[in-house]
């Protein structure tokens, strides 16, 4: 009776656990198909991506294709769509220096030769002080976004807090409508010297660091030794 007991416990721990294993077996299956898939379209030289470099160097110009500035800074939501761009309105002399602009709000989007607002000069000189006026109700929102020139270079971690590398590129999708990619140079021990690309969308910031889930974190390690 004793013995049959035990079997039946022992049938009973592994049907509950097994559940939970496939589970974690099939997300790491997934991880690594997805990291598989970006390396073979070799990002960086790939014309579906384009760098953040190229974004932040971009022009703005108005409704009209007048260029009326230059942008110096994106910031991202949680899943890598624009939500503010930072520009510097330099041909309007606004004296204000760079402001940082609602992205849907000012109707811009991308064009082939920078990105466009819905906008001309003489409105955007006209709803100044609405822009100005944004800025201070944005600042004082606690959102979840995600600053271009802030992200390069950024450590990343992973949920149990070690140190995978550092940020060297956002990858955008080829229109620049919003970022697909971080490039990571990786600098742990088992991979060290080794750079992949992983989608935006899997980091996170928690109490100001740059996090990535321990799942994806062990699976991206193994995956750049093979590469």
């Amino acid at each position: 009776m004793r013995l049959i007991f035990c079997t039946l416990m022992i049938m009973f721990a592994i049907s509950s656990s097994a559940p939970a294993t496939f589970a974690q077996d099939l997300k790491t299956t997934r991880i690594w198909e997805e990291l598989e898939k970006i390396e073979k379209s070799r990002p960086l030289r790939s014309s579906r991506y384009i760098s953040s470099k190229a974004v932040i160097s971009d022009r703005v110009l108005d409704k009209t294709n007048r260029v009326i500035g230059e942008i110096r800074d994106v910031v991202l939501d949680r899943n890598g769509a624009i939500s503010y761009l930072n520009i510097d309105f330099n041909r309007l002399r606004l004296g204000t220096g760079p402001i940082l602009v609602d992205y849907d709000e000012m109707g811009l989007r991308p064009a082939s030769n920078g990105y466009k607002m819905g906008y001309t000069d003489d409105d955007i000189r006209a709803r100044l002080p609405q822009i100005l006026s944004n800025i201070e109700s944005a600042s004082g929102q606690e959102t979840d976004t995600y600053s271009i020139k802030n992200l390069v270079g950024h450590t990343l971690y992973s949920a149990d807090g070690r140190k995978l590398g550092a940020i060297e590129d956002i990858l955008f999708d080829h229109g620049g409508y919003r970022a697909e990619l971080l490039y990571v140079a990786l600098s742990h021990k088992s991979a060290h010297g080794k750079s992949l690309a992983i989608p935006f969308r899997e980091a996170y910031y928690k109490t100001e660091k740059l996090i990535l889930k321990n799942d994806y974190a062990d699976t991206i390690l193994v995956f750049a030794q093979e590469k």
